[in-house]
């Protein structure tokens, strides 16, 4: 891994995710104010309004961007370069498209797709064209990843919608999740135009021991080839419903005091 170079693109719109309408459950992250009263006391370390932002714009940064921290930062030291974090569409509504220009000199790329379908984070020719010349390098690696697409019930009626969202929240098992909660549209249309027509429903939630704990992962070790689950058994966290260590990590972002 030393001395590659790693693109992380987040395929969504802040502004498009920040924008999301409160009163309607579906389709949205939580805002940092409900992720913490849905999980009290896990993230009670941002609690002060004058230190986090307590919307969906305190979320993303606290809470969704905070959970790759320590592989950009891992990453950054094994491989000797600083990692390009890069979100598609930020704050300020400009968008950066996945190009020729933000690939140059990259070996790795990885796609992270938290985009809501809602916001049509498609890739583009152009986008798809530049990732095709990039693989074209035998020692450039890409790894696309989708997330969950639940609630999807257009073609049920009515009174079957209901019972189904229900099943999928459950089998979800996250209750800071809505009922509806489709995701990776830039990810997913990438991947079809790749050849990798992927439909990634429920995320891949690990089965629990009697303890409530994770139970260990079954691993084919010959298909794989890059040793990516090399050492890997299982991640030993309580179950999101439960209260947890609260984390060390905290980066204020546009704090004046903190």
């Amino acid at each position: 891994m030393a001395g590659r170079k790693l693109v992380v693109y987040h395929g969504w719109s802040r502004p498009g995710e920040v924008g999301a309408p409160l009163e309607v459950i579906e389709n949205r992250f939580p805002t940092l104010f409900e992720m913490r009263r849905m999980l009290y006391p896990r993230f009670e370390t941002f609690s002060d309004p004058a230190c986090f932002d307590q919307s969906i714009d305190g979320f993303l940064d606290h809470i969704m961007k905070q959970n790759f921290a320590a592989f950009v930062e891992q990453a950054g030291a094994q491989t000797g370069h600083p990692v390009v974090e890069i979100e598609r569409v930020a704050d300020d509504g400009v968008r950066t498209g996945l190009d020729a220009a933000l690939l140059d000199g990259a070996d790795t790329l990885i796609v992270i797709g938290l985009d809501s379908l809602r916001t049509r984070q498609d890739a583009s020719a152009t986008e798809v064209d530049a990732v095709r010349r990039f693989l074209a390098h035998r020692d450039h690696l890409v790894f696309i990843c989708p997330h969950h697409d639940i609630g999807d019930v257009p073609d049920l009626p009515h009174d079957e919608r209901l019972e189904r969202q229900v099943a999928d929240f459950l089998r979800h098992g996250d209750k800071t999740t809505p009922p509806q909660h489709r995701f990776s549209g830039f990810a997913r249309s990438l991947l079809a135009e790749l050849g990798v027509s992927v439909e990634n429903r429920f995320g891949l939630r690990p089965a629990a021991e009697s303890d409530g704990y994770h139970a260990a992962i079954e691993a084919e070790s010959a298909l794989d080839h890059l040793h990516v689950l090399r050492g890997v058994d299982t991640h030993r966290s309580n179950d999101p419903a439960t209260a947890q260590p609260v984390p060390q990590y905290v980066r204020p972002r546009r704090s004046h005091r903190c």
